[in-house]
């Protein structure tokens, strides 16, 4: 997956123009100055483009229930808004663990993982942070998915499900960035 996500990191621009556009997400300006994830840049846009994936999958977001176009868009934008609060929170956390008195469980063992990541090459750490980075937001935000998919004896989300993620991303990022850039330069689909 490494040359995919070397290939990824230079369109991470389209991406960022388009959530400013379609989330309304100043993601930019927010991964910028993200100082935790800084030797490995494409982290946090890998993060936002498996949340775009997994949303348009998973039947139970608010983006995919019934209702009009401005529904839906309302819907992606708060899913998209409630995934940048909550790494705005762990980040915070990361930062500051002993300033958080009650957290959740899986917050303490992603920080002892993602502080030992260091030594891999940067595709595969980006997505194994990025996955990291998930797992957080499916147990808090889609808590039925994560006990339907996670490993009984670990907090991770089951090694099959995030292949079958991969694989989306592997075969579909391409397509999903032409798509992005469409959408910003105003093409409709």
């Amino acid at each position: 997956m490494t040359p995919k996500i070397a290939k990824f990191a230079t369109v991470v621009d389209t991406w960022h123009k388009y959530w400013k556009q379609a989330a309304r997400l100043d993601l930019q300006s927010w991964d910028d100055h993200s100082s935790y994830f800084s030797g490995h840049p494409v982290v946090i846009p890998l993060f936002f483009v498996y949340v775009e994936i997994l949303i348009s999958v998973l039947p139970a977001t608010s983006s995919r229930k019934p209702g009009s176009e401005e529904e839906r868009m309302q819907g992606y934008r708060e899913e998209m808004a409630k995934a940048l609060n909550l790494l705005r929170e762990f980040k915070s956390y990361l930062a500051n663990p002993r300033a958080f008195r009650a957290v959740r469980e899986i917050w303490r063992e992603k920080r002892a993982v993602t502080g030992s990541i260091g030594g891999r090459r940067v595709g595969e750490a980006a997505v194994t942070l990025a996955w990291h980075l998930l797992e957080i937001w499916v147990e808090a935000e889609h808590p039925q998915l994560w006990l339907d998919f996670k490993n009984q004896s670990e907090d991770k989300l089951h090694k099959y499900l995030k292949k079958f993620f991969n694989n989306l991303f592997f075969y579909g990022i391409e397509g999903l960035t032409n798509q992005a850039h469409k959408i910003v330069v105003g093409e409709h689909l």
